[in-house]
C-alpha cells in the first residue's frame, strides 16, 4: 500500500493487519514506600523487608519488560513493534503472564505489610500498513542507533585487549558471548519487520574477532 494513502477516511476494520503494537506501561519500583532509604523511623528489619520488596518488584518489572520485547522490536521505551508473525493470541498469552506474576507480586507486597503496587497496562493493538511502516522507521532509527555505538565500542576495546588485567578479560569473555546471543535474537525480530542487516553482521564480526582475541588471552 502507498505511504501517501488518505487514513483519515480508511476503514481498519476492513484491512488486514500487518502487525501489532505491543504497549505496555508496568508499575516501577521507584516509587514510596519502597525507595525511601531515609526512612528515620525504619527499624533494621523493616529496612530489610522493604529492601527485599523493592527488589522484588524491579525484578518483576524488567522480566515483564524483556518478555514483551522478546516478540518485537523496540519502537519507544514501552512500545514493541510486531511482525505479523505473531498471532493476536500469542501477544494475550504473553499480556496474561504478565499480569499472573504482578498478581503474584502484589500479593506478596501485601503479604508483607505494604499496599499493591498496582496493575500492568498491556495492550496488543493490531496496525494497518501506513502505521506499520510509519512505527517501524522509528524502531530501525531506535535499532541502528543502538548498533553503531555497540560497533563504535567494540572497535574500541579491540585495541585495548591485549592491555587489559586477566580479571577483566573474563569479565569481558562473559559479557561478549551474552551480547552476542542478544544480537542474534534482536537481529531475527528486526528481519521480521524488514530492516536491512548488514550493520548486524559488522557487530557480529567484531564480537567474534574479540572472542578469538580473549580466548588467545586466556
Amino acid at each position: 500500500m502507498s505511504s501517501n494513502v488518505d487514513t483519515n477516511n480508511m476503514h481498519v476494520a476492513n484491512v488486514s493487519s500487518r502487525g501489532f503494537a505491543f504497549g505496555y506501561r508496568m508499575p516501577s519500583e521507584n516509587r514510596y514506600p519502597f525507595n525511601d532509604n531515609e526512612n528515620e523511623n525504619e527499624n533494621e528489619e523493616q529496612r530489610k523487608i522493604r529492601v527485599k520488596c523493592f527488589n522484588l518488584i524491579s525484578t518483576t518489572r524488567q522480566n515483564a519488560q524483556k518478555l514483551a520485547q522478546s516478540k518485537g522490536l523496540l519502537a519507544t521505551t514501552s512500545l514493541v513493534l510486531c511482525s505479523d508473525k505473531r498471532t493476536k493470541q500469542e501477544l494475550l498469552d504473553v499480556k496474561s503472564q504478565i499480569e499472573e506474576s504482578y498478581r503474584e507480586l502484589n500479593e506478596y507486597l501485601k503479604s508483607k505489610g505494604f499496599d499493591s503496587i498496582g496493575e500492568p497496562v498491556v495492550k496488543a493493538i493490531p496496525l494497518v500498513q501506513t502505521q506499520f511502516i510509519d512505527l517501524a522507521e522509528i524502531a530501525k532509527a531506535n535499532f541502528l542507533d543502538k548498533l553503531t555505538a555497540q560497533i563504535e565500542r567494540y572497535s574500541k576495546t579491540l585495541k585495548e585487549i591485549d592491555q587489559m588485567p586477566d580479571e577483566k578479560k573474563k569479565a569481558l569473555t562473559y559479557r561478549v558471548g551474552y551480547e552476542k546471543r542478544d544480537l542474534e535474537e534482536v537481529a531475527k525480530l528486526a528481519s521480521e519487520i524488514g530492516i536491512d542487516l548488514t550493520q548486524t553482521t559488522i557487530l557480529n564480526n567484531l564480537m567474534l574477532e574479540a572472542i578469538g582475541k580473549l580466548s588467545k588471552a586466556n
